[in-house]
C-alpha cells in the first residue's frame, strides 16, 4: 500500500470564522438553540448534550461540533475545510487530517454508526460529510442530569501538620484568588523549528529570547541545541559524541544543565555555559527505564538561586525519586515527597517562580500518572504532604511534564484526558478543574513558559502500521513486505487467530488505544473495546478462538481482561492492587500468563482463565511470556527493553538463555521446535526477523527490517506470514505562542 502524506497547515482567521474562537457551547451564531431528534437520539444544541433513549451519552467537544455542523445543514455536504475551521481556531498548526478523522470516528462510535453502511453520517469522498437521517426539530428542553458528587481531593495528614498545611493552603488560596480568569481567546501558534527528526524538551533562557532543546537531527542521535526565537538556524551547544537529553536553563542565564549517556548503564548530569565552553559533570547515576531514550520526561528543574537542581533519579529497582543536587559540590539529598520504598515513579519536577512550591508527576503504572504539588522550604526541603492536582491516574490516563505560568498562579501540562496528548492548564486550589489550552492541537506535549509569558511546546507526529512479511521464498527470493493494516494513528501488537482467518491488534484510530479485530487481509476492521480514554491493548487469542485476553488501565492501573470476540463486557481477571499486563494463554486455554511486580520486580504469573487466584511462575524475573506449542516450556523476556530470551521447563528446572538483543515483545513460539524473533544487535543497525531451530540451535535471518519497529510479532498458523509493526513516519517540531497568560 502506498504511503500517505499527512496534511499539516495553518488555519487563517477571517470574519466568517471567528465563531471558532468562542466557547464551543455557543455553536453557530445564526443557529437558534433547540433540540434535534433523529432515531433514538436527541441533541440539545444549547447545553451540548447527546442522549439516547433519554440517557446522557459521553461525547467530546470536537465530535459534538461536527454533529452540530451536520445538523445545521441536513442532507447537504459539509466540507472538510469548513469542519476544520470550526474545530480549530485561526493560527492553529496541527495534523488536521488525522484530527478530523479521529473526531468523526468518535462521533460515529457514539451514534453506533459505520462508515461502510452509514445510517446518520455519510462520507462524501474527497469532499466532506453529510447527515442523511430524518430529523425532528423541537423547542423543548431536555431534563438536566444530576451533577456528580465531588469527593474531597485531599485530607490533612494529622494534628502535627495542621500549621504547615494551613500555611501552604494560604499560599494556594492567595494565588488562586489573585489568578486571572482563564482566557478563551484564540492564540497565535507559529513553528519555532522545522528541521527533520525529533525536537523535544524545550527550555527557555531567562529573557525568553533563546530556546535550548534536544534534537536528534533526523539521525536518532540526540544532542543539545540552542535557537534564537525567530529566523535562524539551531546551533549545537555541547561537544560530546554520546546521546544527550532534556536540557534545563539556569535562572541566572549562565548555564544549561543536561543529561548525557556515559556508558550503556550510566548517565551523567552536566553543566555547559550558555554561550558554549567547557562542560562540567555534577553527578551520575545508573540508568533506569525512565532514562531509556524513547521516553521523554522532564528530568530536572533549577531552584531560583541557580545553585541547585531538583532531579528525577531511579533507585536500584528502577523507580525514580526526586533529589536535590548542589551544582557546586555535587552533593545529593533525597527530597521527601513520598515513601522511598513505594512502587511508583516521581519525575517531571517544576519549581515555582518564587521557589516555594514544587509540582511533579507521579506515575503509578505505565500511562497512569497525576500531578502533585508540595511546599519547599528556603533550604529546599519538602514541607508537609504532597497533594494531588489532577485525577487522571484513577481513569488510567496521564498528567505530566508541568510548567508554571509566569505569574505562578497555574501550571500547564500534558494529558491524554481526551485521547491524544494535549496541553492543559489548572489552578492550584483544591477542586480546580483542568482547562484545555485553546489553539494548541492534539499530539502536543512538553510545554515550557518563559518569564515573559512565551509558551513553547513540542508537536509530534507518528504513524505506526502493521506489515506482513512472507516467510517462504519464491524462486529463492522473498517478496518485499506489504503494509497490511494502516491508519493515520498508531496500529501495533497484531496477533493471528488460531485458525488464521482474523487478526487482533491494538489501535488508536478511534482517538484512544483500544483492541480491534479485522480479517486476515486487513479488511473489515471493527473495534472490540470502548474504554474511551484508558490505554488498552496487547490482545491475545484464546486457543479456541472465542475470546481475547488483553491488558487495560480502565481501573486506574493495568489489569488483564477477557472479552468475547463477538463483543460484550470485558471480564477483569486481576483485581488486586498490583499491575498486571502483557497476557498470553496456555495451550489448553485453562490459564492466562501475565507480568506483575507483586514481589517487587517483574515476574511471570498465571491466573485461571475462568477466574481465581494467581500463581507465580518465574522466580528470577519475567515479563513477556509465551507457552511453547507443545505446552512443555515457557519462553520469556525479563523486561520491556531490548533483552535476552529465556526458556524454562514448566515442570521445573533451570532457565537457559536462547537468544539476545530481542526487540520489545518481539518473539513467538510458532511450532514445538521453532521460535521466530526480532533482533537488533546495535541501535544504529537495522533489525532482523530471525528463525531459531531449537533442536539444532541454528539461527536463520529471514528478512532485514530497515525501519524502527514497534510492539509485537505474530506468525500465521500455516507459517506462511509474519506480522510486525513499524513506525513509518515520526518526528516532532517545537511550536511557539507569544503573550501566553
Amino acid at each position: 500500500m502506498g504511503s500517505r502524506r499527512l496534511a499539516k497547515f495553518v488555519v487563517l482567521s477571517s470574519a466568517g470564522d471567528r465563531l471558532c474562537g468562542r466557547s464551543w457551547e455557543l455553536g453557530h451564531a445564526e443557529f437558534s438553540p433547540k433540540i434535534v431528534r433523529f432515531g433514538a437520539f436527541a441533541v440539545d444544541l444549547t447545553s451540548a448534550e447527546l442522549r439516547k433513549h433519554g440517557s446522557l451519552l459521553r461525547l467530546q467537544e470536537q465530535p459534538f461540533k461536527i454533529l452540530q455542523a451536520l445538523l445545521e445543514q441536513p442532507g447537504a455536504i459539509v466540507s472538510r475545510e469548513e469542519l476544520v475551521r470550526r474545530l480549530w481556531p485561526g493560527g492553529t498548526f496541527v495534523d488536521f487530517e488525522r484530527g478530523l478523522n479521529a473526531a468523526v470516528t468518535r462521533l460515529r462510535q457514539a451514534l453506533n454508526d459505520s462508515a461502510e453502511s452509514p445510517r446518520y453520517v455519510e462520507t462524501v469522498a474527497r469532499r466532506g460529510y453529510r447527515f442523511i437521517a430524518s430529523i425532528e426539530p423541537e423547542a423543548e428542553a431536555l431534563p438536566a442530569p444530576v451533577p456528580p458528587v465531588r469527593r474531597p481531593s485531599w485530607v490533612m495528614a494529622g494534628a502535627a501538620s495542621v500549621l504547615i498545611v494551613a500555611t501552604l493552603t494560604g499560599v494556594w488560596w492567595v494565588r488562586s484568588r489573585s489568578a486571572p480568569a482563564l482566557a478563551d481567546r484564540a492564540l497565535t501558534v507559529v513553528p519555532l523549528t522545522s528541521e527533520p527528526g525529533f525536537a523535544v524538551c524545550p527550555t527557555a533562557s531567562p529573557d525568553g529570547n533563546q530556546i535550548a532543546y534536544e534534537w536528534d537531527q533526523g539521525r536518532r542521535e540526540p544532542r543539545i541545541f540552542v535557537k534564537l526565537v525567530g529566523p535562524g538556524e539551531p546551533v549545537r551547544l555541547t561537544r560530546g559524541n554520546a546521546e544527550e537529553f532534556c536540557p534545563a536553563w539556569s535562572p541566572d542565564g549562565k548555564y544549561v544543565a543536561f543529561v548525557r549517556a556515559m556508558t550503556e548503564t550510566k548517565r551523567g548530569i552536566f553543566l555547559v555555559p550558555a554561550l558554549g565552553g567547557a562542560e562540567r559533570k555534577v553527578g551520575e547515576f545508573n540508568r533506569g527505564i525512565l532514562y531509556y531514550p524513547e521516553f521523554r520526561p522532564r528530568l530536572m528543574s533549577w531552584t531560583p538561586d541557580a545553585g541547585h537542581l531538583i532531579t528525577a533519579i531511579p533507585n536500584e529497582e528502577g523507580f525514580s525519586r526526586l533529589f536535590v543536587i548542589a551544582t557546586d559540590t555535587g552533593e545529593r539529598t533525597l527530597l521527601a515527597t513520598s515513601d522511598p520504598n513505594a512502587h511508583y515513579w516521581d519525575r517531571d519536577p517544576a519549581v515555582s517562580p518564587d521557589g516555594k512550591l514544587l509540582v511533579f508527576s507521579r506515575e503509578r503504572g505505565y500511562g497512569a500518572s497525576d500531578l502533585l504539588v508540595i511546599g519547599l522550604s528556603a533550604d529546599r526541603r519538602a514541607i508537609g504532604e504532597a497533594r494531588r492536582l489532577t485525577s487522571e491516574a484513577d481513569a488510567g490516563r496521564y498528567a505530566e511534564t508541568a510548567a508554571w505560568t509566569s505569574d505562578g498562579h497555574e501550571v500547564v501540562y500534558c494529558s491524554n484526558r481526551e485521547g491524544s496528548p494535549r496541553i492543559w492548564r489548572i489552578g492550584l486550589q483544591p477542586g480546580a478543574v483542568p482547562r484545555q489550552v485553546r489553539s494548541v492541537g492534539p499530539d502536543s506535549f512538553l510545554p515550557v513558559i518563559s518569564k515573559q509569558g512565551r509558551l513553547v511546546y513540542a508537536h509530534g507526529y507518528w504513524d505506526d502500521n502493521i506489515w506482513r512479511q512472507e516467510l517462504t521464498p519464491h524462486s529463492g527470493k522473498l517478496n518485499a513486505p506489504e503494509n497490511l493494516i494502516s491508519s493515520t494513528a498508531q496500529d501495533s501488537s497484531a496477533q493471528y487467530s488460531p485458525d488464521g482467518t482474523h487478526i487482533a491488534f491494538q489501535s488508536a484510530r478511534s482517538g484512544y488505544y483500544e483492541v480491534w479485530i479485522c480479517g486476515s487481509e486487513g479488511e473489515r476492521c471493527r473495534q472490540l473495546t470502548s474504554y474511551n480514554g484508558p490505554m488498552s491493548g496487547t490482545p491475545r487469542w484464546s486457543p479456541d478462538g472465542r475470546s481475547i485476553a488483553f491488558d487495560s488501565a480502565a481501573a486506574g492501573k493495568f489489569d488483564v481482561y477477557v472479552v468475547n470476540v463477538e463483543g460484550g463486557s470485558p471480564r477483569r481477571l486481576t483485581p488486586g492492587p498490583e499491575e498486571a499486563e502483557v497476557p498470553s494463554w496456555s495451550r489448553d486455554g485453562d490459564w492466562i500468563y501475565f507480568s506483575s511486580r507483586k514481589t517487587g520486580r517483574h515476574e511471570v504469573w498465571k491466573v485461571p482463565s475462568a477466574g481465581g487466584t494467581p500463581v507465580q511462575v518465574t522466580r528470577n524475573g519475567g515479563f513477556t511470556a509465551f507457552e511453547s506449542a507443545d505446552g512443555h516450556y515457557l519462553y520469556y523476556t525479563k523486561d520491556d527493553l531490548k533483552t535476552q530470551l529465556w526458556r524454562s521447563a514448566l515442570d521445573g528446572g533451570s532457565e537457559i538463555e536462547i537468544a539476545s538483543n530481542v526487540i520489545v515483545r518481539g518473539f513467538v513460539p510458532a511450532a514445538p521446535d521453532k521460535i521466530f524473533y526480532l533482533q537488533q544487535e546495535k541501535p544504529d543497525r537495522p533489525a532482523t526477523l530471525n528463525l531459531l531451530d531449537l533442536p539444532t540451535g541454528k539461527t536463520t535471518s529471514i528478512a532485514v527490517l530497515s525501519k524502527t519497529l514497534e510492539l509485537g510479532l505474530s506468525v500465521s498458523p500455516d507459517l506462511r506470514y509474519a506480522l510486525y509493526a513499524q513506525i513509518d513516519n515520526q518526528g516532532s517540531t517545537l511550536m511557539l505562542v507569544d503573550e501566553f497568560h
